[in-house]
């Protein structure tokens, strides 16, 4: 028993402080900072998809991190119902792209309140380059006329090479809530 206890007292003293210490970014090569930044953006996703009921709608909620081009909601929106047969929303995001590549992103699925509707993508940005755009929704097709009946919003987003058109990476999938 004394020796279990000496194990978890030597444990405290020397591996719980090297856990906690901050990284020293400045040291790390592009390479390495690249790779850590794309570390931390997926493990927000991660954190944003596996919220059982979603993430609320806000300002700076990650959607998709892959080679480091990443989508990050601004918390801006256009809903705009044309007449009694159309409506859409422009739900605006951030683009960066910070790979060796131009990218593009193409919108797989989109459901609002579970009712599937059309929505455009993001046009291809060059590597360094970064991008304010919307992701352009027909709410008509979920009879949807008015933000204040919008509940919930789930997106699946697909990164591709814009040379090859070919994937890259997973869908990154997530549910938005609009909590009122």
């Amino acid at each position: 028993m004394k020796r279990f206890f000496a194990i978890v007292v030597l444990f405290a003293l020397f591996a719980l402080p090297a856990l906690s210490e901050s990284i020293d970014v400045s040291a790390l090569s592009d390479a390495d900072l690249r790779q850590l930044i794309d570390d931390a953006s997926s493990e927000l996703i991660h954190r944003v998809n596996s919220a059982d009921d979603g993430v609320t709608f806000e300002a700076g909620v990650p959607l998709l991190s892959v080679e480091g081009y990443t989508v990050t909601l601004t918390g801006n929106y256009d809903f705009d119902a044309y007449d009694a047969d159309y409506a859409q929303m422009a739900l605006w995001v951030v683009v960066e792209n910070n790979s060796t590549r131009s990218l593009g992103l193409r919108v797989d699925n989109a459901a609002a309140n579970d009712w599937v509707v059309y929505c455009s993508g993001v046009p291809s940005i060059q590597p360094g380059q970064k991008i304010k755009d919307s992701l352009s929704l027909q709410m008509s097709d979920a009879g949807l006329f008015d933000f204040s009946e919008l509940r919930t919003l789930a997106l699946s987003l697909r990164v591709y090479d814009a040379e090859t058109y070919e994937d890259v990476g997973d869908i990154a999938t997530t549910k938005l809530l609009f909590d009122r």
